[in-house]
């Protein structure tokens, strides 16, 4: 539901405007700045995979989108972070002892 203008195609710069939905009664609008790995919704920045809006971006402008998602989601990285051997823990009487804060939770709050 996004429509693509383009802002400044030289420098991979967009504007992604939403289209209004009977939960969003007016359309907003997002910037898009492919070489910077940007977009105004801030999900493209911390998850490193591309948004709503950038893959809007990509459809429009014909390129693929796995240029652009994190080197961290590629299937050599996760093997890699699961090749180390776990160890499940140890029975809690084995544990130091918990020197650190102790929280309340106020019930209210939840």
């Amino acid at each position: 539901m996004c429509h693509v203008l383009i802002y400044d195609g030289q420098n991979s710069e967009f504007d992604v405007k939403e289209m209004a939905t009977p939960q969003q009664r007016r359309p907003m609008s997002f910037t898009v700045k492919l070489n910077e790995w940007w977009c105004d919704c801030g999900e493209f920045q911390a998850l490193r995979l591309p948004c709503a809006h950038v893959m809007a971006v990509y459809s429009y402008s014909h390129l693929d989108f796995t240029m652009f998602v994190s080197p961290v989601y590629t299937l050599h990285n996760i093997f890699k972070a699961y090749e180390i051997q776990f160890h499940p823990a140890q029975n809690q009487d084995y544990w130091s002892p918990y020197t650190g804060p102790y929280f309340i939770p106020n019930l209210d709050l939840r």
